[in-house]
């Protein structure tokens, strides 16, 4: 799917691949740009060369689970917005390490994309 505005790019980390095409979909077709990662190795690559403007992580990658990630990229000052995305039962150990909130799955598409709207503060 081609996205036509890009306004701001996201980094979905998941590593379900249905899963990661799906809100792919959802934010492109909202105008965001995406970059995917199957897991928290190939999203610090990503980090590397393309910063994004968000990220949205699974709490439950294979390897570093999401919040070691999460730890990983606040003990190196990384300021930018993390959405935890996984069950409930992932939630406080996620908000714990640092992410800037959380979403149980499974969600809501269009409340989905109203809270990326305001964590962007985006108004159009």
């Amino acid at each position: 799917m081609e996205c036509t505005v890009r306004t701001y790019s996201i980094l979905v980390v998941d590593d379900d691949e249905g899963i990661r095409d799906s809100i792919e979909d959802m934010l492109c077709m909202s105008g965001y740009g995406t970059l995917k990662a199957p897991d928290a190795e190939s999203a610090l690559e990503i980090l590397e060369h393309s910063p994004p403007d968000l990220i949205l992580l699974d709490g439950n990658l294979p390897g570093m689970k999401g919040e070691e990630f999460t730890q990983h990229l606040r003990s190196g000052n990384c300021e930018l917005p993390i959405i935890g995305i996984s069950a409930e039962d992932r939630r406080q150990a996620m908000l714990d390490a640092g992410v800037n909130a959380f979403i149980d799955k499974p969600f809501d598409p269009p409340t989905f994309i109203d809270f990326i709207d305001q964590i962007l503060d985006r108004d159009d």
